[in-house]
């Protein structure tokens, strides 16, 4: 055999050699990762510090350092990083207590690049000096685990990772499928009205916690509410129940009617019953007789609806029907199909109507003079109490100022002519006293020519009855001479 052949030899087995070893290599596993923690001192002494030795074999990644009772123990760092090592960081005691400390696996993965979960604990008690006799006890308290693929185990007391419900009920509605604990999707159908669900989730194990989010400020459409259940060890679980919340009911949200007087302006009427948009049938009563038009804006309550208005317009005299119908399109699956001729299918329409029973009243017959005349009257005192009612206060206000002005003048007044009142009353009183005299002067007077005419009277009757005394004597001697003479021829 030459060297040629024996060279040639050994290239084939080089070949084979490291073939073989680029078949095996990926296929060597070095190991499952775990992580295991160890305290220098399980009780230590007020104001003195013990260490914590926290291992990482075969994985490596992020740990995460937290403390129960802070105030009792505090770390020195909240988190370290481990490569197949160890490091240790320091416990400080604070105050006498206890505390829990906590390693978790944040983000650590082994040589086979599995995940490593889980959390170890290290309980430590906190004494005072003098308790203890100023010194610490030590020894070493080891505690070390394994932990792969998400189990856990702890020296000191295993936690429970049960994260699972024992029972989930939502007072809205109902979910389907039936709650199972094991079954983590569900779905549920709420009206439009539900703005928030008040969920009930009990988990298994009572020192679960459970959290709930998005079941608040549903929207119109699909929401998505998660339950998550968090173990006593650290393991979580989420519950997703999607809740979809159906379309408001179609209808008007608001229906607002007018006219246009006879003096341009437009007039609001009121409806009966007050509007509601559950309510479907109003009366409108006493329309003026020369109303001919309503104007009606009504507005419905979903985005794309149609409204039409009837029977509005050209009012006759007594009853006229207005209706108001209100349209929106249906979504739903079928919108989508094609009939046989490939064409889409008629979109499905909802349709709410509204009804309004408007009487107007008769035309009046033409009124006489005297109607005239008292609907003049009435536009004027009609004017004056609206003026009134509308400027109550105003007009009261000024009333009480003109009553104080005038009160006012008037006081006034009297003070500056009081003098002259004076002189006037004393002038009167003067010329009262001289009327007085002046009448009884001519009293007097009166009673004297009185008592003149009465003297004169009686001096001519007085005289006159002399005269004929006299002549009744005359007569007599006369009668008598001639007695005694006879009668001569």
């Amino acid at each position: 055999m030459n060297l040629k052949t024996v060279f040639k030899k050994e290239k084939i087995i080089l070949f084979i050699l490291i073939l073989m070893a680029i078949l095996i290599i990926p296929n060597i596993s070095f190991g499952k990762g775990s992580f295991s923690i160890s305290s220098s001192s399980k009780s230590i002494t007020k104001g003195s510090s013990s260490s914590l030795t926290i291992s990482a074999k075969n994985c490596a990644g992020q740990f995460k350092i937290t403390s129960s009772n802070s105030s009792v123990v505090s770390v020195s760092s909240s988190s370290i990083w481990l490569d197949s090592s160890s490091s240790s960081i320091t416990l400080k005691a604070k105050s006498t207590g206890t505390a829990t400390i906590t390693i978790t696996a944040v983000d650590v993965t082994d040589t086979d690049l599995n995940d490593i979960t889980g959390s170890k604990t290290c309980r430590v008690t906190v004494k005072s000096a003098s308790s203890s006799g100023g010194s610490s006890s030590s020894g070493g308290s080891s505690y070390s685990g394994s932990s792969s693929g998400g189990s856990k185990t702890n020296t000191e007391e295993e936690k429970s990772s049960d994260a699972t419900l024992k029972e989930l009920s939502i007072k809205e509605g109902k979910i389907s499928p039936k709650f199972d604990k094991s079954e983590n999707e569900y779905t549920l159908t709420v009206p439009n009205e539900v703005t928030k669900l008040n969920i009930t989730a009990t988990p298994n194990d009572s020192k679960a916690t459970v959290s709930v989010k998005g079941n608040k400020d549903l929207k119109v459409g699909e929401n998505t509410v998660t339950i998550v259940v968090t173990a006593e060890d650290g393991t979580t679980k989420n519950y997703v129940i999607k809740v979809t919340k159906e379309n408001p009911e179609l209808a008007l949200q608001s229906i607002v009617i007018k006219y246009t007087n006879q003096e341009g302006q437009e007039v609001e009427v009121p409806l009966t019953p007050v509007f509601a948009f559950n309510t479907y049938e109003y009366t409108l009563e006493n329309l003026e007789y020369w109303v001919e038009k309503l104007n009606i804006e009504a507005v419905a309550n979903i985005k794309g609806a149609t409204v039409e208005i009837e029977g509005n317009e050209n009012l006759v005299e007594g009853e006229n029907i207005i209706t108001i119908t209100v349209k929106a399109p249906v979504t739903t699956d079928e919108e989508t199909e094609k009939d046989k001729d490939n064409e889409v299918k008629t979109k499905q329409e909802e349709v709410k109507v509204y009804t309004i029973k408007v009487s107007k009243n008769a035309e009046p017959a033409p009124p006489t003079l005297m109607g005239r005349i008292k609907n003049w009257f009435n536009g004027i005192f009609g004017g004056v109490t609206a003026w009134y009612n509308q400027n109550k206060e105003e007009a009261i206000m000024g009333a009480l100022g003109v009553c104080i002005v005038a009160l006012l003048g008037l006081s006034i007044y009297i003070i500056v002519d009081y003098n002259k009142y004076k002189d006037v009353i004393s002038k009167l009183k003067e010329t009262n006293k001289i009327n007085n005299t002046a009448s009884a002067i001519e009293t007097i007077n009166k009673e004297n020519s009185i008592e003149n005419i009465y003297n004169n009277k009686k001096e001519e009757m007085f005289k006159a009855n002399n005269i004929e005394n006299n002549s009744y004597i005359n007569i007599e001697d006369s009668s008598k001479t001639k007695a005694k003479g006879g009668r001569h021829f």
